[in-house]
């Protein structure tokens, strides 16, 4: 049976939890890095899609693919870990240490990782900074002033919206890391991780992950 019922499932995402949270430092830094670079080339993606069509929801079927490549490869994702790695330390399997450890050691592999494809980007976008970016990435541009200056106008209502904007988005993507362990075969995983990840794009909560690049 290519399903797992939810008792199987919740083995299963001890199991990667225990797993995860018990894998070397430099491992978690050096796979954060990647899916960094990952969710980096998927926002430009999906932000091509959206200059080119102009519809918010068609494009946000373009950016699950970074996500579900991340996943099937066995990379690190902060937002993902946030849900697995705590229900393993609730299962007994891991320390409250290691959660941690696990979660910060992710978290600044995936900022390098961003980092690093924003700075790749913006050098080819225009040129190694030799002309004006081209409508991609002026739409990355202006998307970026959108996630920061209206908060930021708004006081602590700004800074409480976007907080539960964010809440919800990783409630999304942790929903979409337990769909990827849902099914055996690979296409199922795909499409069970495809539907959260498409949600939280289209109605424009914030990922943390995503808005370091």
């Amino acid at each position: 049976m290519d399903w797992l019922n939810p008792p199987a499932l919740a083995a299963a995402m001890r199991d990667a939890g225990t797993a995860k949270g018990n894998l070397p430092a430099k491992t978690i830094v050096l796979t954060g890095i990647l899916s960094g670079l990952f969710l980096g080339f998927t926002t430009t993606l999906f932000v091509s899609a959206l200059v080119a069509t102009g519809n918010l929801v068609v494009s946000a079927m373009f950016f699950p693919v970074g996500f579900i490549l991340l996943v099937l490869l066995g990379l690190e994702l902060f937002t993902g870990n946030a849900a697995l790695l705590p229900y393993a330390g609730m299962a007994g399997r891991l320390s409250f240490g290691s959660i941690v450890s696990g979660l910060v050691l992710v978290y600044v592999g995936n900022l390098i990782g961003s980092l690093a494809y924003a700075a790749l980007f913006a050098a080819i976008d225009t040129k190694f900074f030799t002309v004006a970016p081209d409508p991609v990435g002026a739409k990355i541009a202006a998307i970026a002033t959108l996630k920061v200056i209206p908060y930021m106008h708004a006081g602590g209502a700004g800074w409480l919206t976007a907080f539960s904007k964010g809440v919800v988005c990783n409630w999304m993507v942790s929903l979409g890391a337990v769909m990827g362990l849902v099914s055996r075969s690979v296409i199922g995983k795909i499409f069970a991780m495809f539907m959260p990840i498409m949600a939280f794009v289209a109605q424009g909560f914030e990922h943390c992950v995503v808005n370091m690049f």
